[in-house]
């Protein structure tokens, strides 16, 4: 088992900034004191220094110093290793590699922004990525930048897209609920190009699976509340990607990743849009999760939610979800 100055100093060659949060929770088992002196070993010998979080002076981080990066071998500018108006971004991007790695990524799957922009002939000043995991993917994932960072995520995919250059998704990953349901409310309505999608950093293990074995998954999940029918991709110009066939067809979409280019065409559609289909079905984790977007997607009777954790389908009423078949019942209000 490496040791956790081992750990520390592999993730500082890496992200040049470390959390000291999640060095404590993540490598020293929650131990304060254990954290702060492995962490301790390394600012003795000025390989690295603490820090205050710009955004919270209480909390601490271990940032790598010119020595320390000289000794690791990392490339660093001709003046500090991280400017001051950097550090929060760069906090949060460490904290994403660190939960990439706890969630089973491997390292090597993982690209950092430097070699990610060589890699796919990306501009430095037209794109914000923080990684590229490459396998399952290629996903290219965001953290929010101190200020602005909605143009600039905007601008980040669209310069991409724009270049041919292509991924599975682009993601911004938020570390709170609250930023996300902000984030989820600015995109939907302003959904930049490619396949967009807006996790919870709790959520990055998701990404794991294989595109085909979610897809696996809700045709599982369909099979079981209405069995005998195939889910099968929709036709080029539907308005959703897949559609289930059963005494007439079904258009469905997962939301379970919170597929914000899908929230946006579900936002767009009409009863006269759905046209000849039997309606909507989304897929989605669980009876909150389905609380959750049916606020925003307001009372469509068109529109329903097939709940992963329960095999439940459910309707939005407008005041709460409605139970209407499959597993066990567990009505959620939604005001």
């Amino acid at each position: 088992m490496e040791k956790p100055v081992d750990v520390l100093v592999q993730w500082l060659k890496v992200t040049k900034v470390v959390d000291l949060s999640d060095f404590r929770d993540m490598v020293c088992g929650g131990d304060k004191v254990r954290a702060w002196r492995e962490a301790s070993r390394l600012i003795e010998e000025g390989v690295l220094r603490a820090a205050a979080h710009p955004d919270d002076g209480r909390k601490r981080c271990l940032v790598l110093t010119a020595k320390g990066a000289r000794e690791l071998g990392v490339e660093v500018g001709a003046h500090r290793v991280i400017k001051s108006s950097q550090l929060e971004w760069l906090i949060l991007r460490s904290r994403l590699y660190v939960r990439l790695l706890t969630a089973g990524f491997r390292a090597e799957s993982i690209l950092g922004r430097k070699e990610a922009l060589e890699k796919y002939g990306l501009e430095p000043q037209e794109s914000y990525l923080a990684w590229v995991i490459t396998e399952p993917g290629p996903y290219c994932l965001y953290v929010p930048w101190p200020s602005g960072y909605g143009a600039k995520v905007y601008r980040s995919v669209n310069n991409s897209e724009a270049k041919g250059v292509w991924f599975e998704a682009h993601i911004l990953v938020h570390e709170s609920a609250e930023s996300w349901r902000y984030d989820r409310r600015r995109f939907v309505r302003n959904c930049p190009p490619g396949r967009f999608l807006l996790l919870r950093s709790d959520q990055v293990g998701e990404l794991k699976a294989l595109p085909a074995a979610r897809v696996k998954e809700v045709e599982a999940l369909f099979k079981a509340i209405a069995p005998g029918g195939n889910l099968t991709r929709a036709p080029i110009g539907s308005p959703l990607p897949l559609v289930y066939t059963r005494r007439g067809s079904m258009l469905v979409g997962d939301m379970r990743l919170d597929d914000i280019s899908l929230a946006a065409r579900v936002i767009g559609l009409t009863r006269e849009m759905v046209g000849g289909w039997n309606g909507v079905t989304l897929g989605v984790r669980d009876e909150a999760h389905a609380a959750d977007w049916a606020r925003l997607f307001g009372d469509r009777n068109w529109l329903w939610y097939l709940v992963a954790s329960t095999c439940s389908l459910y309707q939005y009423d407008g005041r709460r979800l409605v139970y209407v078949g499959g597993g066990q019942k567990h009505e959620k209000a939604a005001r």
